[in-house]
């Protein structure tokens, strides 16, 4: 390898690597040692490398000092010695002289491929130092020039480097042109090979919400909000719960900022997709109440904890909000909060008595043991004081409660857990006569989603719900009924809308 050819490889690799030169040059001299030894068939440490300012390359054989040299490339004799040493002295390295020598030992066609494996093993050296260049990015967000596409794929130029963004990572509200600026979130980067390292990006997953979330509130950088769960239907509508470590700080109204400027933000960068932020709460019906918002709540009733199954009963005017375009938002609500969730409309069960019924007796019942968990005594004061110390303080939180999440309570073993939710259940089961408790199991323990597709649908709310308008507010994000309004009746901002 000429010199010239030798050095723009060498500058070209520490340029577009971003490493120094000198690095460079180290590992170009391992690669070199390798190479050459191979070709002669000797021993890696036989062989020395060494490149000098002016870019030029000396190559060296170490040969061992010996009375009858068997192998000339790896020995010498003292005769041979002191007539070499007559055109110069030569080094020793390790009790081993250094003989100077060129690629001419090498056949024409050994150069040749010499010279073709040494170019191969630049290029994966610059390979190598751009996979570990980008992945130690994976999982954070970048921003790339749109350079063109490939099929479907669009292809982002990110620096020393290109980046895919796949047909099935785009959403359907993205319409990028060549030359625009795209961000999009490191989704994974690999190496093979036969090619370029490949770094696929994402703009539909999950976490590409969260860091730009993540952009807009400090607050998370500083741990203050942190995010329990989020789930999303790109280009429809995501869903994040969030919470605070810190009391004083209100995590919903953090991430929604002043004049919810942060959140607006981020659907702006995805097109206009509504985001939802839920405040985490340790009780279940609180979790349920907030995820299915916009909707309006008015009773939620547990039917199996061990199975996560609730009903929940919402106001008419609210049905279509906590169903949302296509089931959008009830489907989302589940995700999130890993529970199958029965909606019905008020008009729906006020026809059944035993449905409103029984929401009553439950309440009821936790209504006198609000702050008396010490009801539970037969239990025992071991596992009360374990409850307590882990912040529980009303059966009606213990309640809400699986076995699992019991278990999961400091010091509390798998048997207390077991012991405790056995009787919760028989607290709920005996709340009325043992005739009453069988009719209610028989409602709502027992196949309880064929008893509730049974009800009667009023046909005139469903033909209302056809016919509601639902506009989202574009200031705050609030979705209600539109009624010829001239501003939102949340934040009260005033906009018209174009024929």
């Amino acid at each position: 390898m000429e010199s010239f050819q030798l050095r723009s490889a060498i500058e070209g690799i520490a340029v577009s690597s971003d490493i120094d030169t000198e690095r460079v040059i180290s590992i170009l001299t391992d690669v070199i040692s390798e190479e050459f030894a191979g070709y002669l068939n000797i021993l890696e440490d036989q062989v020395a490398v060494e490149i000098d300012d002016e870019m030029n390359m000396k190559l060296y054989l170490l040969k061992e000092l010996v009375s009858e040299p068997t192998n000339d490339l790896t020995e010498i004799d003292e005769a041979q010695l002191t007539q070499l040493e007559k055109k110069a002295p030569l080094d020793r390295i390790d009790k081993k002289v250094k003989v100077p020598t060129s690629l001419a030992i090498l056949s024409r066609n050994n150069i040749k491929l010499f010279n073709q494996s040494l170019l191969y093993k630049l290029k994966n050296i610059k390979k190598e130092s751009i996979y570990r260049e980008y992945k130690a990015r994976e999982g954070s967000l970048v921003t790339g020039t749109f350079l063109r596409r490939a099929g479907k794929h669009i292809i982002l130029h990110l620096g020393s480097a290109e980046g895919i963004l796949p047909y099935r990572e785009q959403c359907y509200r993205d319409n990028f042109r060549p030359g625009d600026m795209v961000k999009a979130y490191m989704k994974r980067v690999e190496i093979d090979g036969r090619r370029e390292p490949l770094i696929e990006l994402s703009r539909v997953d999950v976490h590409f919400v969260l860091k730009l979330l993540e952009n807009e509130v400090e607050e998370m950088a500083a741990d203050i909000i942190r995010v329990k769960k989020i789930v999303r239907e790109p280009g429809r509508k995501t869903k994040i719960m969030v919470y605070s470590t810190k009391s004083e700080v209100e995590p919903v109204g953090t991430c929604v900022g002043l004049y919810g400027n942060r959140i607006k933000n981020v659907m702006k960068e995805l097109g206009g997709e509504r985001i939802d932020i839920i405040a985490y709460s340790t009780n279940i019906k609180e979790c349920i109440s907030r995820a299915l918002d916009p909707g309006k709540v008015v009773h939620v009733l547990i039917i199996d904890h061990e199975q996560k199954e609730a009903l929940v009963v919402v106001e008419d005017d609210s049905y279509p909000l906590v169903i949302g375009k296509e089931g959008s938002n009830i489907k989302l609500a589940c995700k999130l909060l890993g529970w199958h969730l029965s909606i019905r409309g008020e008009s729906q069960v006020k026809d059944h008595p035993k449905i409103l019924n029984s929401f009553s007796k439950i309440e009821t019942l936790f209504q006198k043991q609000e702050s008396d968990l010490e009801q539970l005594s037969e239990v025992g004061e071991e596992i009360l004081v374990k409850l307590m110390n882990a912040g529980i303080e009303t059966v009606a939180e213990l309640y809400e409660k699986s076995e699992d999440e019991i278990a999961s309570i400091e010091n509390v073993t798998k048997a207390e857990a077991g012991k405790l939710r056995a009787f919760l259940d028989e607290i709920v089961e005996v709340v009325e006569n043992e005739d009453e408790s069988r009719e209610f199991q028989e409602t709502y323990l027992d196949k309880v989603e064929d008893n509730l597709e049974n009800l009667d649908v009023d046909e005139d709310l469903e033909e209302e719900i056809q016919q509601v308008e639902y506009v989202v507010c574009p200031s705050c994000s609030y979705e209600f009924e539109y009624n010829e309004q001239q501003s939102c009746p949340s934040c009260k901002a005033e906009f018209e809308f174009e024929d």
